[in-house]
C-alpha cells in the first residue's frame, strides 16, 4: 500500500548523514521512495545510504555542500 504516494518517487535528503537526516532517509526508504542521501560529509552520507540499502531501500550517497550552487548543480546531474 502506497500510503504517502512515494512509491517510485525519488527523495533528496539534504543533511542525510546526520541523525535526523539518516532517520528521514530510513523512513522514506521504508515507504518506497528511492533516496538520494546528500551531505557535506560524504562518508556520513554513504553510511546512511548503506543502512537504507540493508533495509531494502534503493539509496545512493552524494557529497554536496548545499551552500554552493556549483555543488548543487553537480548533485542534481
Amino acid at each position: 500500500m502506497d500510503v504517502l504516494g512515494l512509491q517510485g518517487k525519488v527523495a533528496v535528503v539534504t543533511g542525510g548523514g546526520g541523525n535526523i537526516g539518516a532517520a528521514t532517509v530510513g523512513l522514506l526508504g521504508q515507504v518506497g521512495a528511492s533516496v538520494v542521501v546528500v551531505d557535506s560529509d560524504g562518508e556520513a552520507a554513504e553510511r546512511a545510504a548503506q543502512v537504507a540499502r540493508e533495509q531494502g531501500a534503493e539509496a545512493i550517497a552524494v557529497q554536496c555542500d548545499v551552500r554552493r550552487v556549483d555543488q548543487i548543480e553537480r548533485m542534481v546531474d
